[in-house]
């Protein structure tokens, strides 16, 4: 990783990777999950930077995308030992890892086919004979 700062923050990569290692630590030692937005909150970073870093914004932000990519992961293995580990905690455990920032997963398979419908207003119909 570089050490270079970028816009928005005075935070480089290896210092977000350290914070979010204190906050996981933090988490493990109150025994609460540690969720993406009391994350956010303890980098005391403002929602559209962090934005900028997650979604690699203009590709200036790799580092900083990796980094929160591995905090992503560690959610899920904490969700997925949960799930596992306690069985009062498992249904709350699945809802979180159906949440897009949590994994996105899903019970349901897809079947990798979409119908789609328009509906078009105005124009010549013969248009698309």
């Amino acid at each position: 990783m570089t050490k270079k700062k970028t816009e928005g923050t005075e935070m480089s990569p290896e210092a977000l990777e350290a914070r979010i290692g204190a906050y996981f630590a933090e988490c493990e030692a109150r025994e609460v999950f540690p969720d993406r937005a009391n994350m956010i909150a303890w980098l005391g970073l403002p929602d559209d930077v962090y934005l900028r870093f997650e979604t690699n914004e203009d590709g200036k932000y790799a580092p900083y995308a990796e980094v929160l990519k591995r905090a992503r992961l560690r959610r899920e293995g904490w969700l997925a030992r949960a799930m596992f580990s306690d069985k009062n905690k498992a249904q709350s455990a699945m809802f979180q890892l159906r949440q897009p920032f949590n994994g996105g997963y899903s019970d349901k398979e897809d079947s990798g086919v979409m119908t789609i419908r328009l509906k078009i207003d105005g124009g010549s119909s013969d248009l698309l004979d």
